[in-house]
Formats: structure tokens, C-alpha cells, sequence
């Protein structure tokens, strides 16, 4: 049936969207006059074609915006990693800085006691 205050439904075509022979949408038209025919179905083919564009088009900037959306998380924890990384090898770099000028200077006593 149909809800309370719908208009009647004397005649339909329902009209499904495809895209690579997968079912993207439909859509519904009703109470021409006399029905439909082979001929209104081939008249609005233009139509479900844009439709299936349309729809294809949303779906692929959608998966688009995902994927970028995707990219720049990794790229930001990944960001974070190589900063922490850099830290270490910073503190690492001063460490071996420091021991290499303790390491001189004690060798200049050494060579200082010598002579």
C-alpha cells in the first residue's frame, strides 16, 4: 500500500542506476498517462546515466577524502615517531660530544705528565 495522503499510483516505472553491473540507485517515476513504454524507458536512459555518474562521482570523493584523511594521520603519528627519534639521537650526539672532550682532556693530562 500506500501512506495516507499519498496520490494514487496508477502507473510506475522504476528505473535502477548501474555502475560496472552493480545496482547504485533507482529511481521512481508514476502516473504518466497511459503508461510507460519501451520508448520512455529509452528516453530516459541520458538520465539514469547522469544519475550513475553522479553517484559514482560522490562515491569516489568520498574514498578520495577518506584515503587523504588516512594519509595525513599516518603522516602526523609518523611525524611524532621521527621527532621522538630525533630527540634520542640529539641527546645521543651531546653525550658522545661530551665524552669525546672528556676523553681529550684527559689525554692531554696524560701528555702533559709525560713530557
Amino acid at each position: 500500500g500506500i501512506p495516507e495522503g499519498h496520490p494514487p499510483l496508477n502507473h510506475f516505472l522504476g528505473l535502477p542506476f548501474f555502475n560496472h553491473g552493480k545496482m547504485t540507485g533507482m529511481v521512481g517515476i508514476s502516473n504518466k498517462p497511459g503508461g510507460y513504454s519501451v520508448a520512455d524507458i529509452d528516453f530516459l536512459e541520458p538520465l539514469t546515466v547522469t544519475c550513475s555518474n553522479l553517484i559514482q562521482a560522490y562515491q569516489q570523493i568520498r574514498q578520495n577524502e577518506y584515503l587523504i584523511n588516512t594519509l595525513e594521520e599516518s603522516v602526523k603519528a609518523r611525524t611524532k615517531e621521527l621527532e621522538s627519534v630525533n630527540k634520542n639521537l640529539e641527546e645521543a650526539n651531546r653525550q658522545i660530544r661530551q665524552n669525546a672532550i672528556m676523553q681529550l682532556q684527559h689525554f692531554a693530562c696524560m701528555s702533559h705528565e709525560i713530557r
